[in-house]
C-alpha cells in the first residue's frame, strides 16, 4: 500500500526527475543559434522548410540562421520562459499528488489502490463515508453512494474517515494546487506548441523575403562621357 513508501524518499526521486529535465532544457539551450554558424552549415537545407523544420526543434533558430537575431531571439527567449514555467508546475503537480496521496493514507486510512480523481474529490469535501452517504441520500443521489459490503472486499477499500478536519482541509487544498499546475502545464504544452508555429511561419515568410531580396539589385551606372548618373534595377526570376 501507498503509505508503506516514505513520503521524503518519494519527494528526493520526483526532484532527480525534475533536475534531469532541467539539464534536458540546459542541452537544449547550448544547441541554441546564440554561437556562430558557419557559412556551410548555414547553406544546409537551403529552404523553407529547412529552416522551419530548425524552428520547430528550438523556436528561434531558423531566423538566426537566416541572420535575423531580433525574430530569433523573441520565440527562444519565449520558450525558454515556458520551459521555466512547465519544469516548476510539473514539480508542483508530481510533489502535490504524491502529498495528498500520503495525507489520505495516512489521515484517513485511504486504500490508494485504482482510486479515481472524483473519489478524492469526495474525500476531500467530506469528513468520513458515512457523511458522503448521508448527503446523497438526502439529495436523492443514490447511483453516487459508496456501499460497502463486507462481502465485497472492494467496496470496503473506499472506506475512509479523516482523523481531523484540519488534516482534511490540507488534503484537499494539497490536492487543489495539483489540479491548478495541470491546468497551467496544459497551457504552457499549448503555449510552447503555438510558438513553435509562429516561429516555423516566421522562419518561412523571411526565407521568401530573403529571396527577393538577393534577385533584386540596384546599382549606380555612371557615364562620364555623357556626365550622367543612372540607376541600374535588375531582378532574376
Amino acid at each position: 500500500m501507498y503509505h508503506n513508501f516514505n513520503y521524503d524518499d518519494i519527494l528526493a526521486m520526483e526532484k532527480r526527475k525534475i533536475i534531469k529535465l532541467i539539464l534536458f532544457a540546459v542541452v537544449l539551450c547550448l544547441c541554441s543559434p546564440c554561437f556562430p554558424q558557419s557559412e556551410a552549415a548555414s547553406e544546409t537545407f537551403d529552404s523553407p522548410i529547412g529552416y522551419m523544420a530548425k524552428s520547430m526543434v528550438i523556436p528561434g533558430l531558423g531566423e538566426f540562421y537566416l541572420d535575423k537575431p531580433k525574430n530569433g531571439k523573441f520565440f527562444f527567449v519565449t520558450d525558454a520562459v515556458l520551459w521555466l514555467f512547465l519544469i516548476e508546475n510539473l514539480y508542483i503537480r508530481n510533489t502535490s499528488e504524491l502529498h495528498f496521496k500520503s495525507l489520505a493514507a495516512t489521515h484517513a486510512g485511504i486504500d490508494l489502490f485504482r482510486k479515481d480523481d472524483q473519489f478524492f474529490v469526495d474525500i476531500g469535501n467530506y469528513d468520513s463515508i458515512y457523511d458522503y452517504n448521508e448527503d446523497r441520500q438526502r439529495e436523492r443521489q443514490t447511483d453516487a453512494l459508496y456501499i460497502i459490503d463486507s462481502s465485497d472486499p472492494m467496496s470496503i477499500n473506499y472506506y475512509w474517515k479523516w482523523d481531523s478536519t484540519s488534516s482534511r482541509k490540507k488534503f484537499r487544498n494539497t490536492r487543489i494546487k495539483r489540479d491548478r499546475a495541470k491546468k497551467i502545464i496544459n497551457f504552457t504544452i499549448g503555449g510552447m506548441v503555438l510558438n513553435r508555429l509562429l516561429s516555423m511561419i516566421d522562419a518561412a515568410y523571411l526565407f521568401r523575403v530573403n529571396k527577393a531580396e538577393k534577385n533584386i539589385s540596384l546599382s549606380p551606372d555612371v557615364d562620364f562621357q555623357n556626365e550622367s548618373i543612372s540607376i541600374k534595377f535588375s531582378w532574376n526570376f
